[in-house]
């Protein structure tokens, strides 16, 4: 087992082990109840270190009696079919009932130990490491929750559905961190957010002319040590915008005006129009998406709301690759989804359920 394994069952050991006194004598285990159940083998592991973990932590502010009586109760619920989260939730319940004030306690101690921590590379992904405040946990919770569900169905929103339930390929923790890439583009975009120099925090991104216009070789964020793939570049210069800058021996010799931005005004109106991300099934509110050019700005497409479309980061991310594909007919976007979904290849229009629905006379 690894070390840590080891640590968690010496410490689980420790609790339901019969004691030594200072006169030679012995003591019952600190958790009699949870000691007899582990001894049996009707206590889990995990269940059993939630127990003594939690009760642990307020045994010297309880009352004894009550103390006792909660870990009876706990080890009863355990035993009789509560799995392990279950059990998490309810010693929670226990603790707050047997030290009320120790509740404001936790609470100061924790505001000494939240943390936001950044811990590296490994393997293309930027780690960090989080503890949050409860409060913004739960706000951070509801706020993911909003957009993202169990199950995904691609439906067309005209009411033409494919033949069969299709189940979004990512995982949960997926869809969450995508869910998060969505929030934070919509933090930046806020007006109520801290500016930088009279204007919105902006991600910049070098790469060089040739690179980009091959599709070749990586660009360079501030912030972040490691190259990024030409991928991610095109979708930043998609949804952000290209300022050209000419460079030589480090001097700044020319700096154009910046091209194929979208306007504040027009992320509006394509945010009023389309509602979500255009992709059917996907709930990422139009106001949280990227705005991508239907008609590439490269190929002559134009930076307005004919040529606009609300896209969330991930499938913008996997415009290229993930089958769907955009264009724009009469000033609205119409999808066609990849040909594993709808094998017709039939192009449908978005947002139609917000439109207000003809009435025959």
């Amino acid at each position: 087992m690894t070390e840590a394994t080891a640590t968690r069952r010496a410490a689980l050991g420790q609790a339901v082990a019969v004691r030594g006194s200072l006169t030679g004598g012995l003591l019952p285990p600190k958790f009699p109840t949870v000691a007899k159940a582990v001894a049996a083998g009707d206590l889990g592991e995990d269940a059993a270190r939630i127990i003594i973990t939690t009760l642990g932590s307020i045994e010297h502010r309880a009352d004894p009696v009550h103390w006792a009586v909660a870990e009876r109760e706990l080890v009863a619920s355990a035993v009789g079919g509560f799995a392990a989260d279950q059990t998490r939730v309810q010693v929670n319940v226990w603790k707050v009932a047997l030290d009320p004030d120790g509740v404001e306690t936790d609470a100061e101690e924790a505001m000494r130990q939240r943390t936001l921590t950044r811990l590296g590379t490994r393997e293309g992904l930027v780690w960090y490491r989080m503890g949050l405040m409860p409060e913004i946990s739960g706000k951070l919770e509801q706020a993911i929750a909003a957009v993202v569900s169990p199950k995904s169905k691609p439906v067309f929103l005209n009411g033409d559905e494919p033949g069969e339930d299709v189940l979004d390929d990512r995982s949960s923790p997926q869809r969450r961190h995508d869910a998060f890439a969505s929030l934070i583009d919509a933090a930046a975009r806020s007006a109520e957010i801290a500016s930088m120099g009279g204007a919105a925090p902006t991600v910049l991104v070098t790469v060089d002319q040739h690179d980009l216009a091959e599709g070749r070789g990586a660009g360079r964020m501030d912030g972040v040590e490691e190259p990024i793939p030409m991928s991610a570049v095109t979708q930043f210069a998609c949804a952000g915008g290209i300022q050209k800058l000419l460079m030589r021996e480090g001097k700044i010799l020319s700096l154009w005006s910046p091209e194929r931005c979208f306007t504040a005004q027009q992320r509006r109106a394509i945010a009023a129009r389309d509602k979500t991300c255009v992709i059917p099934g996907c709930r990422i509110p139009a106001g949280w998406c990227e705005y991508h050019h239907v008609q590439e700005h490269s190929r002559g497409g134009p930076t307005d709301t004919g040529n606009g479309a609300a896209v969330c980061w991930y499938h913008h991310h996997s415009i290229d690759t993930g089958g769907w594909a955009i264009r724009m007919r009469d000033g609205r976007p119409q999808v066609r989804a990849p040909g594993w979904i709808d094998p017709s290849g039939t192009w449908r229009d978005t947002g139609t359920e917000h439109r207000r629905p003809k009435l025959r006379e």
